[in-house]
């Protein structure tokens, strides 16, 4: 088998053409991270003090019906979505339904429009809660071009959220022969800035005993007047 001089080359690690391989793929590899969450940026800057809204209707696991977007802004706003939610949980959660029951989650439907100078929600009469409104002012403080920094706000946003379901979740059941561990779960769900939200992801596996714990605390809240938001 006869070698020649250019197979060598082509072959050699120290070659131009593989050097230059190489140096391209470093800085490719390199950026694909910043390039992959550069969504997060550009829906931050286009919805900007709107963008608690986005975190809202993701928490809320709501249908986003979004119209005058670009693709790439729609495109965007559901990965910021698909970011945000904690679906996957809620699929953990659900149970098994019957074909002839309606999904307990009834979800809403939340509208977002576009245009070039505005941007409008219709939450169809959904409150953005307290929680909500504090995550998105804390990412508006975020250098917008810290996209890590960004990517781990929101990531921040989740755990708290599922360690305030978890514990509310604790309080409903310590509630059961505990009714002072159902003065806490009062006092938690009002301060704790997503109350409305977590009875919703409480409602989806509680138990007979809890729901009906659970209706007890809602007649109390409605009698004294109070928003969970």
């Amino acid at each position: 088998m006869c070698i020649t001089q250019s197979s060598v080359l082509v072959s050699d690690p120290t070659s131009p053409q593989l050097s230059q391989i190489d140096t391209n793929l470093k800085d490719y590899l390199d950026s694909w991270h910043q390039t992959v969450l550069e969504y997060l940026t550009r829906c931050v800057k286009r919805l900007n003090k709107n963008i608690h809204y986005l975190i809202f209707s993701s928490l809320l696991d709501a249908q986003l019906v979004i119209t005058g977007a670009t693709p790439q802004e729609e495109e965007d706003i559901n990965k910021f979505v698909q970011c945000c939610s904690i679906a996957p949980l809620v699929e953990q959660l659900r149970p098994e339904l019957d074909d002839n029951l309606v999904d307990i989650r009834n979800q809403p439907i939340i509208k977002l429009n576009l245009d070039k100078d505005s941007v409008t929600f219709d939450t169809n009469g959904n409150i953005p809660s307290q929680f909500c409104k504090l995550a998105g002012e804390h990412l508006l403080n975020i250098e917008s071009q810290n996209i890590t920094k960004l990517r781990d706000s929101l990531e921040s946003v989740k755990l708290a959220f599922i360690h305030n379901l978890n514990k509310v979740k604790r309080f409903l059941k310590q509630a059961e022969i505990d009714h002072y561990a159902l003065y806490r779960s009062y006092l938690y769900l009002r301060k704790c800035g997503s109350g409305e939200l977590l009875i919703r992801y409480v409602k989806i596996d509680a138990t007979s005993e809890t729901l009906s714990v659970l209706k007890t605390l809602e007649e109390f809240i409605q009698k004294q007047g109070h928003s969970l938001q």
